[in-house]
């Protein structure tokens, strides 16, 4: 573990950059049509346009819409299901880790599981190019017209698994990754990570954060669909701190921090990222091979 005892002060820049993306800054709707939109997007409820046969055994937010995060757009506000997490956790990466600048200018970045893109919206505002993923179609439509709608022009939602990333034409491209609240929904967890360190450039960076095993050694804890979580759906594996090093190690990534961002005696007011969460920060130095023993997609780069 790495515990930092650095203050967060990012958090009222990136409250700042939610607080500009309101119906005065819509640019090429009115105010009523796109509250009209977003209120259609919260009706959704169907399992054929994700492609499902039947919705049984599916995950209830990949079936009924629902909002990700709290975001006040003047008129109106949607309560998000993460409340204030996409602050929070991007205001870790650039305070407690500094493994995130504020200016995002100029860099690519790949936000993972992006659903209705509250940390999407936050790296498009600090400049970057951002494309956003999501298994689920209808928060990539969602958050397609978000970007629409408020002329940002610098952010891309594509309907696709992190593991459709095994293209040549995303190897090497992102500057910097966001895996946030990800890792332990995915029954490949090495594989995915793998995916994540062959599309960034070289010295790229991960920036991920996940629900995480209490123990100090290299363990992870099996749940499957068996165990729900309020009738919102199932995680695959938890890991330890110490696992998540280890597999950020083994798929090929160097200059690791590893922790919550927080000293014990470190307590922020509003911060929703408690015990039972990790951070994990990892840089891709060069593209190096990795062990292919077991792996199940054989022919990964």
């Amino acid at each position: 573990m790495t515990p930092l005892n650095i203050p967060v002060n990012s958090i009222p820049v990136l409250q700042a950059h939610m607080a500009a993306l309101t119906v005065n800054s819509l640019a090429s709707i009115s105010a009523p049509e796109f509250q009209a939109q977003l209120h259609n997007f919260l009706q959704l409820s169907d399992h054929t346009a994700e492609g499902f046969a039947t919705p049984d055994n599916q995950r209830r937010q990949s079936l009924q819409f629902s909002w990700g995060h709290d975001h006040d757009f003047g008129d109106f506000s949607l309560p998000g299901e993460m409340g204030t997490r996409h602050l929070w956790l991007l205001s870790r990466c650039l305070d407690a880790f500094q493994s995130l600048p504020s200016d995002l200018s100029g860099a690519r970045v790949l936000d993972v599981g992006c659903w209705t893109g509250g940390v999407s919206l936050l790296a498009a505002k600090m400049g970057a190019e951002v494309v956003a993923i999501d298994e689920v179609k209808k928060y990539v439509d969602c958050l397609n017209f978000l970007a629409e709608s408020f002329g940002l022009a610098n952010l891309t939602a594509r309907h696709m698994s992190l593991y459709d990333l095994a293209d040549p034409a995303y190897y090497d491209t992102f500057d910097h990754v966001l895996f946030f609240g990800v890792l332990y929904h995915l029954s490949d967890p090495i594989v995915a990570l793998r995916h994540l360190f062959n599309v960034l450039k070289p010295n790229g960076r991960l920036h991920l954060e996940t629900m995480a095993l209490d123990h100090d050694q290299p363990l992870c804890r099996y749940e499957g669909p068996g165990v729900t979580r309020g009738q919102s759906g199932w995680n695959w594996f938890v890991p330890s701190p110490a696992a998540l090093q280890q597999m950020l190690l083994d798929v090929g990534f160097r200059e690791l921090q590893i922790g919550n961002g927080l000293t014990a005696s470190v307590t922020l007011e509003g911060d929703p990222l408690g015990p039972g969460r990790a951070f994990g920060v990892g840089v891709k130095q060069s593209q190096v091979e990795i062990t292919r023993a077991g792996l199940s997609n054989r022919h990964i780069r």
